[in-house]
């Protein structure tokens, strides 16, 4: 076993006395203990202080957050199984066999095997989503780096990377910014790029308003030709095409003058948005869009962010096994309705529903928090944090007082994805 750091723990080596099948199947690091949970905990009775472990999965609970009824029952929220009690789950020679890491920070992060499905991330699109089903069919992957144009002063470049892609975004774009792309484009390209940025005047993104004729003659030209590579709508490559060259010529004219560009695609729109406010949205080899985020300028100005993870869940519980609450949303702006803000530790933002929220006030217990996610390189990842909830009225003054690392965006009835934020 190796400890990378005080809240990363994985397997030495990935083979164990099983066959290469079985491993292949594990989602779980074998025989690892771990006890992130016992120095945060005061006055706990002398027996309780071994985590007991799931018989199904081999997790390792936290005696405090699983009881269904102490040493009879458990409930493993990694598998989501109700567990029978093991009678001989505390025998001192175990404490004896194995070297038991202990952590700095009151969370751990275990690595399984690979997934089976080889799934690795390929896009990031700028879509709001309000029609994300529209534009499913459509859009196709990008295994190479490549850039987004958001509006006159405003872009995005996605850059494969050894381990996984980095977007850059560089707000309020000038002269100055443009060197900056030279490490990633050619010289020529990337003046082209701030040119094209500078002399843009044309309406930008709003999902609300997309046009549909637009979106029609977008799907026939994506499904035979793929996404197209252009800088500017309609080219003499579109125009040699079998399609209807009337229909390719319109939408090129609504494109120049009302449109922003999308994976190097211009999609029409009639109406305008600030540009210091864009909608992220993040699309997988298999087609499935997981989640938005709305960015805030003052915070995402001039920041690298790297995508390390995928299609997870969330769970948040209460020492005594119940959930309180869904983590339903984590929109970064202040607009939003009847939520507030629900800060857990340094690594994990979530809003909560005000109803929701106040119960939680009320409790005034502490949470323990489990995600679980498919990692950039396919393994399945859980991550458990066993801290206080703290909050704040607004998203900005979380941000400026947690400066959360990682923030975790789950939407209703959809799958999470993580932000690292360096």
């Amino acid at each position: 076993m190796q400890q990378a750091d005080d809240n990363f723990i994985s397997t030495t080596f990935p083979l164990v006395p099983l066959t290469p099948q079985q491993i292949r199947e594990t989602e779980l690091p074998l025989s690892l203990v771990v006890r992130p949970f016992l120095h945060e905990v005061q006055h706990i009775p002398m027996q309780l202080l071994r985590i007991p472990k799931c018989k199904i999965c081999s997790a390792y609970f936290s005696p405090l957050t699983h009881w269904i009824c102490p040493h009879s029952r458990y409930y493993c929220c990694v598998c989501h199984q109700i567990v029978a009690d093991q009678p001989q789950r505390f025998i001192d020679c175990d404490r004896n066999k194995e070297i038991i890491p202990e952590l700095n920070n009151n969370c751990v992060e275990y690595s399984g095997a690979r997934i089976k499905e080889e799934i690795n991330f390929t896009n990031v699109l700028v879509i709001d989503q309000c029609i994300v089903k529209d534009m499913q069919p459509f859009i196709q992957t990008i295994k190479n780096s490549f850039t987004i144009l958001i509006c006159s002063n405003t872009i995005s470049t996605i850059v494969k990377g050894t381990s996984g892609y980095t977007e850059k975004i560089i707000l309020n774009l000038s002269e100055d910014d443009i060197p900056q792309l030279c490490s990633i484009y050619s010289p020529t390209k990337a003046y082209k790029i701030g040119e094209w940025c500078k002399s843009y005047r044309g309406n930008v993104f709003k999902g609300n308003y997309l046009l549909e004729e637009c979106l029609n003659i977008a799907s026939k030209i994506i499904g035979k030709y793929g996404v197209i590579q252009c800088f500017h709508s309609l080219n003499y490559e579109y125009m040699k095409s079998k399609c209807n060259k009337n229909q390719m010529k319109d939408f090129g004219i609504d494109c120049m003058k009302k449109a922003i560009m999308i994976n190097h695609y211009l999609i029409g729109t009639t109406n305008t948005i600030d540009c210091s406010l864009l909608r992220i949205q993040s699309k997988l080899t298999n087609g499935i869009f997981i989640s938005n985020m709305l960015i805030d300028s003052c915070f995402i100005e001039k920041i690298n962010r790297t995508i390390v993870g995928y299609d997870g869940n969330i769970r948040i519980r209460t020492p005594d096994n119940i959930d309180v609450i869904k983590a339903f949303g984590c929109v970064v702006g202040d607009n939003f309705g009847d939520c507030k803000v629900g800060v857990l530790t340094k690594d994990l933002t979530v809003i909560f529903k005000l109803r929701e929220l106040e119960e939680m006030v009320k409790i005034k217990h502490q949470y323990q928090v489990i995600i679980t996610f498919i990692g950039i390189n396919g393994t399945k990842r859980i991550r458990v944090l066993n801290l206080g909830v703290t909050f704040a009225p607004h998203i900005s003054d979380a941000i400026k007082s947690v400066q959360p690392q990682m923030v975790i965006l789950t939407m209703i009835n959809s799958s999470l994805f993580i932000l690292n934020y360096s």
